[in-house]
């Protein structure tokens, strides 16, 4: 998918499936300057998730941008979620919903 850099570190996203429950899911990693991974996180928005794009903001957190189609409810949204600098989610707003 794609990531950018802020403050030495690094911040790479991309999509990951689980096994487990059949999804795809935002997977989100953060590595340092020496290059060692400080956290990775996964992030479902309870669907088949595609990862768009993600930005920092001025308060060190991340945004995730995205969709999300769930079969079983036959419905597909966009996704726009917020995490902290330490992979926690602090928000999800979810557009479009059909």
């Amino acid at each position: 998918m794609g990531g950018f850099q802020y403050n030495n570190e690094y911040l790479v996203g991309s999509v990951i499936y689980n096994y487990s429950d059949a999804d795809f899911y935002f997977h989100v990693i953060k590595i340092d300057s020496n290059s060692n991974v400080d956290w990775q996180h996964e992030v479902n928005n309870n669907g088949d998730d595609n990862l768009c794009a993600l930005a920092g903001t001025i308060d060190g957190g991340i945004l995730l941008a995205g969709s999300s189609h769930n079969a079983c409810q036959e419905n597909s949204f966009n996704i726009v979620n917020k995490i902290n600098n330490s992979g926690n989610i602090v928000w999800s707003l979810f557009l479009g919903q059909s």
